[in-house]
């Protein structure tokens, strides 16, 4: 039973990489940084996650999620991460690169904190964040 999960969750993750990255990449998502989608997502995750996990174990997963997007890539780009945990040097020109990478850290996170846990604080996350778009749109209006 619980391979059966294992493998929804492996079907339904590309899905859910892709929503999140076409939901930082819109103009809805009113991010007025030059970052590729991939680290703002990355960003956001970080900010729900860290409080929960720690900083450093959140780094951990980051880093941990950044060596298998390079094993994985045929992008080869300089990233790294900060002290701070946040990704740098992940151009908009590496989209797959950056696609693989969240993908890694949503599978090590729901491997750390289980998929339920890990869903309703991405849920949370993106319908904040979506909550946070209609308010700027009624404010602009």
């Amino acid at each position: 039973m619980e391979k059966h999960g294992a493998q929804r969750h492996r079907a339904d993750q590309p899905k859910l990489v892709r929503q999140l990255l076409a939901y930082e990449s819109s103009p809805q998502s009113a991010s007025l940084s030059d970052k590729p989608a991939s680290v703002e997502v990355c960003d956001n995750i970080r900010a729900a996650f860290a409080p929960l996990i720690g900083g450093a174990a959140f780094r951990a997963r980051l880093g941990r999620a950044l060596n298998l997007a390079k094993r994985d890539s045929a992008d080869r780009q300089v990233v790294t991460i900060n002290d701070k945990g946040y990704l740098e040097g992940l151009s908009t020109d590496g989209a797959d690169a950056g696609e693989t990478v969240v993908a890694a850290l949503l599978s090590l996170l729901v491997t750390f904190i289980g998929e339920t846990l890990t869903l309703r604080l991405l849920c949370d996350l993106w319908s904040a964040l979506n909550a946070a778009d209609s308010d700027k749109t009624g404010r602009d209006q």
